[in-house]
């Protein structure tokens, strides 16, 4: 059923890219599995570490249950051709009952404008869409009581805040020169934010800018954490593998993590938390090691706050894009294979584990992709999996190895450039 499933959601995406989108008022189909399909981006969880909300470009943002790893509820906002109505960043309240989603909206190609859709938790109902916002929405987070809930723009429009009780507009910061990729607070209420403009800025639990400094390990910073106690910052940054460590206060670099041996780009921790008691400082993102026949991309736990010795422990098969320290103190984190975890926060033990219901296509070397003269029979080998042939006259897929040639993107009368991981070839 596995092999199944993704081929044919591979086969659809490849073959009819817009045809079924064409137009959004028409009903659009989509696989209604209970793992997610595409990158889950952020993650997000309540006051008592309950719940476990996933958000992921696959359109949708689901609802779990911590514990047994079960899940409750998918979120469905509207939906539309192309990135209409990715999901790129979501929050679930302190009390679990409001769950509020955005990203790229499906009203942006008539109204130019992106939108946060509110829901209820259990039920899944739609109460609230807030609209007009000017760019997509890269983080949202609810202050600490809950009585707010503060968004992160695309581009150079800043952060909006909200009132949770009617979510109208409250505040908002414009003042910021590129997108504003994440947003932390504090038990007291102090808000954290990270921008691609190379600064940091921090407010009061009024939202008033207490200060604004320039980031000093790279740009554009993509992830920030306050330790329990508000006294530090972590930063991780996607144009640079450094981790800075910051007084909350002044927002000076007080020291920098030993992050041997990932000092490469290509394999840099950028995705940073406190655990729960501010004794450990915990990154994960791009860094992966090879165990067990797979690549495992690995979530690191430093001692003293970040200053001391690290482990390593394997999470996920692809990035890292979001951790989060639940109050039992152990690790939920979320990857772009997609896939979802959670890690024992005392011995690294894997305690939950979902992937996607899909094979994994992106092995580097593409040969093993095929097909015969007449388009009829396509060979494919998943990583890790058995080959397989899917004979489309007969609507078969055989678990074998293709006997049909690879594929060419030259020939003496044609030359295909600007295919790899290109739209426009």
């Amino acid at each position: 059923m596995k092999h199944l499933l993704s081929f044919f959601l591979l086969l659809s995406i490849s073959l009819f890219p817009n045809k079924a989108q064409s137009q959004t008022q028409s009903p659009i189909l989509t696989l209604n599995t209970k793992m997610h399909t595409a990158k889950i981006g952020r993650i997000s969880t309540d006051a008592t570490g309950k719940y476990l909300l996933t958000c992921s470009k696959d359109k949708t943002a689901k609802l779990w249950d911590t514990h047994s790893g079960k899940l409750l509820q998918t979120f469905r906002p509207p939906i539309g051709e192309g990135n209409e109505g990715m999901i790129y960043a979501g929050a679930i309240s302190p009390n679990a009952e409001t769950v509020a989603i955005g990203g790229y909206s499906a009203s942006y190609p008539k109204n130019k404008t992106h939108d946060i859709y509110v829901f209820q938790s259990q039920t899944g109902f739609l109460q609230k869409r807030i609209t007009g916002l000017p760019n997509v929405i890269f983080d949202l987070e609810f202050s600490p009581n809950g009585k707010y809930l503060v968004a992160a723009l695309g581009r150079n429009n800043g952060i909006r805040i909200y009132q949770s009780s009617n979510f109208e507009l409250f505040q908002k910061d414009s003042d910021y020169g590129e997108r504003s990729e994440n947003i932390a607070f504090d038990k007291k209420g102090r808000l954290a934010t990270v921008s691609f403009d190379g600064y940091i800025r921090l407010y009061s639990p009024n939202f008033q800018l207490l200060q604004k400094q320039k980031t000093t390990g790279g740009k554009e910073a993509f992830s920030l954490a306050f330790s329990p106690n508000g006294n530090l910052l972590a930063i991780g940054y996607t144009d640079s593998p450094k981790l800075q460590v910051l007084d909350a206060h002044s927002l000076q670099v007080l020291y920098e993590p030993n992050i041997q041996p990932t000092k490469s780009l290509h394999q840099r921790l950028n995705t940073v938390v406190f655990s729960k008691d501010g004794s450990q400082l915990i990154a994960g993102g791009f860094y992966r090691i090879s165990q067990e026949g797979k690549w495992w991309h690995q979530i690191r736990i430093w001692e003293q706050a970040g200053k001391g010795s690290y482990r390593d422990y394997q999470a996920a098969q692809n990035t890292i894009m979001d951790i989060k320290v639940l109050p039992n103190g152990n690790i939920a984190y979320g990857g772009s294979q997609p896939d979802w975890g959670i890690l024992d926060g005392q011995t690294g033990k894997q305690l939950v584990y979902k992937e996607a219901e899909l094979n994994n296509y992106r092995a580097n070397n593409k040969t093993h992709f095929r097909l015969n003269a007449d388009g009829f029979e396509i060979g494919l080998k998943p990583l890790y999996q058995e080959a397989l042939v899917f004979d489309v006259r007969n609507a078969r897929l055989l678990e074998k190895a293709s006997t049909q040639a690879s594929f060419k993107d030259q020939s003496p009368a044609l030359k295909v450039t600007d295919w790899k991981n290109e739209y426009k070839p």
